[in-house]
């Protein structure tokens, strides 16, 4: 396992441990980790040593088709109530979207490197509605636990989707794909990503308390950022009737770069981002109502956490706890 997965798995532990009272402030000047733009400049959410933990202010992402082979994510998912049980089921598609939606899905870092989703009987759901991407695959319920992580590592090392490519793992857990092609299984390690959660929330007498779909936030119209609408081509959203696709997609792109450029250079190309990441409009909460139970209240939330070193450390978290 390598020293990039096991750092990562302990900024989500100690995230997991923190209190709220341990987050604060830290000293912006101390940025001397470059960032992308999808990084907010004005809250960084930088982590300076043990238990000094910022929570992100906005979308912070460790998806870049650039720096795809760099970063293995992880994806955490807590339950800090242990009087409940709560179910998780994930939908996963294609993180990225090469900017032709021509039914072949290009790795734009390794040229010569392409899908035809359109091979009969090999891409039948990633490749549904005749288009590459907005296309969800469910995953089977997960029953979470006070600790769950779990990262994707080896050739396939991107979306824990395959049972041989889970590298890091508290519970041999992964997010297996039933209803998925051995192609998209494959294309979804090295590609995909979890856009929404399903949740349901049940006490010890099988009472369903809390349940819904969470996405994490991110604001598409923010002009800080370079997020693009993809004209002609809607997503599918999980609580449509099947075959519906209404969800609004936009991808991260700045076309004035070659790639994206993580350097501390003072020139126009420093601190860019042209991740080509896809995320979806905002249609579905971060988190869950609050729910009482005996003298206290319980949610559900889903969010991204980011530590050091910045960006390749960012990784979702879904969390149910007290209020």
């Amino acid at each position: 396992m390598s020293k990039k997965i096991t750092l990562l798995i302990a900024v989500l532990f100690a995230l997991a441990a923190c209190s709220e009272d341990v987050y604060q402030e830290i000293d912006q000047q101390n940025e001397d980790m470059m960032a992308p733009p999808t990084f907010d400049p004005n809250d960084p959410g930088y982590y300076n040593g043990p238990g000094d933990f910022k929570e992100p202010g906005r979308y912070y992402s460790p998806w870049d088709i650039w720096h795809r082979s760099d970063i293995d994510v992880p994806y955490g998912i807590f339950n800090h109530a242990s009087e409940f049980t709560m179910y998780v089921r994930a939908y996963i598609g294609l993180a990225y979207y090469d900017g032709n939606d021509d039914g072949t899905f290009n790795d734009l870092d390794s040229p010569g490197l392409n899908f035809n989703l359109t091979m009969p009987g090999q891409y039948p759901n990633l490749y549904a509605n005749s288009q590459e991407i907005g296309n969800l695959i469910p995953s089977v319920w997960i029953t979470a636990q006070p600790e769950l992580i779990f990262a994707a590592d080896g050739p396939f090392s991107h979306c824990p989707v395959l049972n041989g490519n889970v590298g890091y793992n508290t519970l041999n857990q992964y997010f297996a794909l039933p209803t998925a092609t051995t192609a998209e299984r494959q294309l979804l390690a090295s590609y995909g990503k979890v856009f929404f959660y399903e949740v349901e929330v049940r006490d010890a007498a099988n009472n369903l308390l809390s349940s819904g779909f969470v996405q994490a936030e991110c604001d598409v119209t923010d002009p800080s950022f370079e997020w693009v609408s993809i004209t002609g081509t809607s997503g599918y959203l999980p609580t449509n009737p099947p075959g519906s696709y209404t969800g609004d997609l936009f991808y991260y792109l700045n076309s004035t770069l070659p790639v994206t450029n993580y350097t501390n250079s003072t020139t126009p190309f420093g601190h860019r981002c042209d991740s080509r990441e896809v995320v979806y409009d905002f249609y579905y909460p971060s988190s869950l109502p609050p729910f009482p139970y005996g003298v206290n209240n319980y949610y559900v939330e889903f969010d991204m956490t980011v530590g050091h070193p910045m960006w390749p450390s960012a990784s979702p978290r879904l969390s149910l706890k007290q209020l």
